[in-house]
């Protein structure tokens, strides 16, 4: 939840930054672990969002994922590409 807290923060901080124009840029953040915290779980699962997505606003986006969720997918898509 720590780490959760501080991605979220400065997620916030950089997209409001007067610094950067705001119609040309889009921020992507990334919290990737090998574990996820019960209730940053919760947040990973959010209706009409992609499953990792946690925040989603203007040109900011945050996603949490695990390791194994990422080499999961990967590996998927590689049976899928070899079969196909």
């Amino acid at each position: 939840m720590t780490e959760y807290n501080q991605v979220i923060t400065y997620a916030r901080r950089v997209s409001d930054d007067e610094r950067f124009t705001k119609n040309k840029t889009k921020w992507v953040f990334f919290l990737l672990g090998a574990e996820v915290d019960e209730d940053v779980k919760y947040q990973m699962k959010q209706e009409n969002r992609e499953f990792g997505n946690v925040h989603l606003a203007g040109n900011t986006s945050v996603w949490v994922l695990t390791w194994a969720h990422i080499l999961n997918s990967a590996e998927a898509r590689l049976q899928y590409l070899k079969e196909n």
